[in-house]
């Protein structure tokens, strides 16, 4: 399950406390879309474009999770009415040698899709980052929705390929 996890983080570029909290009721696995509901009254959802690779993750772990809709995506092991545990991620990748935590896998997605040739506002909004000017944040909302999918799948069979030994360059897949 903690694997399954640190896909999803690379999959979709959203934070730890995203993944562990996620529940089903947010995912519409036939639309391939991940419904970020806010964790504060005054924030909005994040709508997330899912790849096909998180799909198939997801239908993978669901029954191995899901009871209902109220159900944690990835459970703590103890307990499945609580979500994993704060440490879990970030203790799997220090076994794996890696000198970072959990959070630092959100670089790795915002440096790679950088490097990759996508658009840096893009980028931005995948990651649920708030917007730097004032008056900007005041009036644009775009959510970049279409090209955010396109980017993300892009990125998934990016990393597909690196987990194969076939990375394949990405030229003109950059939006």
């Amino acid at each position: 399950m903690t694997r399954a996890a640190i896909w999803m983080m690379l999959y979709t570029g959203m934070r730890q406390a995203s993944i562990r909290r996620a529940v089903w009721r947010d995912f519409d696995l036939d639309n391939a879309v991940w419904n970020r509901q806010p964790e504060k009254a005054d924030k909005e959802a994040h709508i997330i474009p899912l790849p096909k690779q998180a799909i198939a993750l997801l239908e993978e772990i669901r029954p191995f999770t899901a009871q209902g809709q109220e159900d944690y995506v990835f459970p703590s092991v103890r307990a499945t009415y609580r979500p994993m545990s704060e440490a879990a991620i970030s203790q799997a990748i220090e076994r794996m040698g890696f000198p970072m935590v959990g959070h630092g896998l959100r670089g790795v997605v915002s440096t790679g899709l950088n490097e990759l040739g996508f658009n840096p506002r893009l980028v931005e909004v995948q990651l649920g980052h708030k917007k730097t000017d004032a008056i900007e944040a005041a009036y644009n909302d775009a959510r970049h929705y279409k090209e955010r999918q396109h980017m993300m799948q892009s990125w998934a069979d990016y990393l597909d390929g690196l987990k194969s030994g076939k990375v394949v360059p990405l030229r003109g897949n950059a939006a």
